[in-house]
């Protein structure tokens, strides 16, 4: 499997503070049939701005202490503000691997205009990948298959696949209707690893060669090889 959004660089962001931590993330990961994962730091406005050479250093690091089976590979995880396209050209902020896909966060509660944005990006010769598309509370099952219909890509987060979570219902209906692209982990310290048992739940609900897409076939484009 490849897991296409992950916080396991150390000290970049709030998904770990040690590197002790990151690379018991990286055998937990191996442990549950992960082969790549593309690191995706975040970047959010006023809260985490770590400096692209300070993600690339640390980055490094990780890579150099990494004794599992599990190829590490860089991008960057997004909030939307209206700066990010000036960051994006400048460099200052990460595309996936070097491609032109990104990887984009919005705020779970207060709209923003997603369909302009997804525009907005292949306008600029980007493909958005929308990352856990079942947060957004102000967005219904017409407006994701309006982002889908228009080029969007659309991940969906392991948890969110199995009863108890909040977002158990809408993940389903997303799935039941095709939209949904991939499946990560969205790797934080302390959360839960699910990538085994999340590609389990969807093989059995829709089936081994809707599985192989969302956690493997897909998942290529993005690390540019």
């Amino acid at each position: 499997m490849i897991d296409i959004h992950s916080h396991v660089i150390p000290f970049v962001d709030d998904g770990s503070r040690s590197l002790e931590s990151s690379l018991s993330m990286l055998k937990t990961a191996e442990g549950c049939g992960v082969t790549d994962i593309i690191c995706t730091p975040h970047y959010r406005r006023s809260m985490f701005e770590t400096p692209r050479e300070k993600i690339q250093e640390n980055f490094d690091k990780l890579v150099s202490a990494n004794e599992t089976g599990v190829k590490l590979h860089l991008g960057q995880e997004i909030a939307y503000n209206p700066k990010i396209f000036e960051k994006l050209g400048s460099g200052e902020i990460m595309t996936y691997c070097g491609t032109n896909y990104i990887l984009l966060e919005f705020s779970y509660t207060n709209f923003i205009d997603i369909a302009g944005v997804v525009f907005e990006s292949k306008l600029r010769g980007y493909k958005p990948v929308i990352a856990h598309i079942e947060r957004y509370e102000y967005l219904d099952i017409d407006d994701v298959e309006e982002l889908h219909y228009n080029g969007a890509l659309i991940q969906v987060n392991a948890d969110s696949l199995f009863f108890g979570s909040h977002y158990h219902g809408v993940s389903h209906k997303y799935l039941k209707k095709g939209f949904v692209d991939f499946i990560a982990n969205d790797m934080h310290y302390g959360r839960r690893y699910l990538m085994d048992k999340a590609y389990a739940v969807i093989k059995r609900k829709y089936g081994e060669i809707c599985a192989k897409k969302l956690f493997i076939e897909n998942a290529k484009d993005l690390l540019g090889v």
